[in-house]
């Protein structure tokens, strides 16, 4: 996947991995990345959720741009809870676009 993800950077663009989905992040070439000013990024969830007050004011922050319409949520699918299974089943089979959400 990062291959790809390299493969569609135009000049100076960012390829950020945020997730495992796919499995480890395979090595990048640096040099395949100095011919387009090309950069990569990465970040684990833990970094950011181990002080509580950081992530209280980061997760208030965030409800507030929604809320406020600064920040649009692409909600495609919304599930009963019962139906929990049905939906990571789904999203392991790339069957879902945006976010699923699930309800009580």
């Amino acid at each position: 996947t990062v291959e790809k993800g390299l493969a569609c950077l135009a000049e100076r663009g960012r390829l950020v991995s945020y997730g495992m989905s796919s499995g480890p992040m395979d090595p990048v070439n640096v040099n395949l990345l100095r011919a387009r000013s090309a950069s990569v990024a990465a970040a684990g969830l833990m970094t950011y959720t181990k002080n509580p007050t950081e992530l209280r004011e980061r997760a208030d922050s965030l409800f507030g741009m929604l809320k406020s319409g600064n920040l649009i949520a692409h909600i495609k699918q919304t599930l009963p809870i019962e139906q929990v299974v049905k939906g990571h089943e789904d999203l392991e089979k790339r069957r879902t676009l945006g976010s699923t959400i699930f309800t009580l």
